[in-house]
């Protein structure tokens, strides 16, 4: 191999080696860029529920939330790694109680059904899974009634970061 053939091999093995770290590169920006999208996402989710939000401080829905608060409030405790507890803190049982994600990055992350009855003190277990691109704070979305037959209530409980 004379010694022009040695550099020309050299030469192709740096620009192999330099297509390979531009791949990678583009691969690192590309998961960073879906994540920054997701989480822009989310964020104009949540702006857009807070501002169709209808239960003002003056309103009659507000009103009828801030009577149950006593009643039934619900509260996430920690339970391990990626699983939690929501407890029912209020002094009366609830009623077709289930659990949905408010936004749809929340939606992804959970992993919860219909619970049925939850007494005072009573707990639920659910699953809010926190990965690479959806990790971070979320949402969920209580719906339960104050008695078997009663009216549907909603509350929108923070899930704190892992």
């Amino acid at each position: 191999m004379t010694e022009y053939e040695a550099w020309s091999l050299t030469t192709q093995w740096i620009t192999a080696g330099a297509a390979v770290a531009a791949i990678f590169v583009a691969v690192v920006f590309g998961a960073l860029t879906l994540r920054s999208s997701n989480r822009s996402k989310d964020a104009q989710e949540r702006a857009t529920f807070a501002a169709a939000d209808k239960a003002g401080p003056l309103s009659a829905e507000f009103a009828q939330a801030v009577a149950e608060v006593g009643l039934v409030n619900w509260e996430v405790l920690p339970d391990s790694g990626e699983n939690w507890l929501l407890r029912n803190s209020g002094s009366s049982t609830a009623y077709d109680v289930s659990i949905v994600g408010l936004t749809e990055l929340d939606k992804k992350r959970l992993t919860a059904g219909e619970y049925g009855v939850v007494a005072p003190t009573g707990v639920v277990q659910f699953r809010m899974v926190s990965r690479f691109t959806i990790s971070g704070p979320g949402n969920i979305v209580v719906t339960f009634r104050l008695a078997e037959d009663g009216a549907v209530s909603q509350r929108t409980v923070r899930v704190p970061a892992p």
